[in-house]
């Protein structure tokens, strides 16, 4: 069976899932519709990153919760110039709160990979990230992939974690 994903763009060693994960569609659609897809070059190195920025705090936590990250707060402020013949005051000052979530390398490598059969628009720039990010997993060091799937998150092939020994911490 042959999965297609926007504009046909064919995902990248996808299996299907084995544990319950009736969220992805969802997070996947917050992704392509509010998320932003880059590369970051990191030693050398281009590694995926994918970020979320909005007002909707709790749409940021539900996001930070299902990838053991946290939410970054944004505060800015700025003077919007306004109309100085009919105004009494020319400037008013903005305040903006607004939040962001945060992948990076090889956690954002096990979010696109997951992803990547529901998103639409965001299509190409998943793949791109994808492909590179599975150039350097699994991580030499870290135990990204083993907490990325205690929290439900199907892996690349390439990234199943080692089996537990008796006496080994589970992360």
């Amino acid at each position: 069976m042959s999965l297609t994903i926007g504009g046909g763009v064919e995902p990248v060693n996808y299996r299907p899932l084995l544990v319950e994960t009736s969220w992805l569609p969802y997070f996947a659609g917050v992704v392509d519709a509010r998320g932003h897809i880059e590369l970051n070059s990191r030693h050398g190195h281009p590694q995926p990153r994918v970020r979320v920025t909005t007002r909707r705090r709790e749409l940021l936590e539900w996001l930070a919760a299902r990838t053991g990250t946290t939410v970054v707060e944004d505060s800015r402020g700025y003077n919007r110039k306004l109309c100085g013949e009919h105004c009494s005051e020319q400037h008013v000052h903005v305040a903006r709160q607004s939040a962001q979530w945060t992948v990076d390398s090889s956690r954002a490598t096990v979010v696109l990979y997951a992803i990547q059969p529901y998103v639409i628009a965001q299509a190409a720039e998943v793949r791109r990230a994808l492909l590179s990010g599975l150039e350097r997993f699994p991580p030499a060091h870290g135990d990204v992939p083993r907490q990325m799937a205690g929290l439900g998150w199907p892996l690349p092939e390439v990234a199943q974690p080692a089996p537990q020994r008796a006496g080994d911490s589970p992360l």
